[in-house]
């Protein structure tokens, strides 16, 4: 089993989920800076993105991508399990990340091994580029092939 390390991937297919299924609601596939307890996480820009529009990203898709959904509204579906196990050493999801920035709820992932973030750890996400579009231009060949 894989645990972190599948932001790109997941996020593209909760937003194609979400607009394939949900006419109404405006969902944005987005990559960006991500924050974590002040401590750094995931630095991303706008000269990053379009170094990589120009020459690509190698190996590693090294920013984080979540759906933001309407203006303000988050669904992360993998920073928390990045947390848990990149960070503390725990082998267990840390469920979806949902609300506002800095009033973010989570959600267990149905009956996997979870683990709630500590009480206090803060996550900040900044978006530089938004859409599906940006994503597949430097992404392209990394995507799942369903939907």
């Amino acid at each position: 089993m894989s645990l972190g390390g599948d932001c790109g991937n997941v996020h593209y297919l909760i937003a194609r989920f979400i607009r394939a299924n949900y006419k109404d609601v405006d969902a944005n596939l987005t990559m960006g800076n991500v924050t974590i307890d002040e401590n750094g996480g995931f630095e991303f820009s706008e000269k990053k993105f379009l170094d990589w529009v120009s020459s690509g990203h190698g190996s590693v898709f090294d920013c984080h991508s979540w759906v933001t959904v309407g203006k303000d509204h988050i669904i992360d579906a993998t920073i928390a399990t990045y947390v848990n196990t990149r960070r503390l050493g725990v082998m267990k999801f840390g469920g979806v990340l949902y609300g506002m920035p800095g009033l973010l709820e989570c959600v267990p992932i149905a009956q996997e091994p979870h683990q709630a973030l500590p009480n206090g750890t803060t996550i900040a996400f900044e978006p530089v580029v938004l859409g599906e579009s940006a994503f597949l231009s430097v992404a392209r060949q990394n995507i799942p092939k369903v939907l």
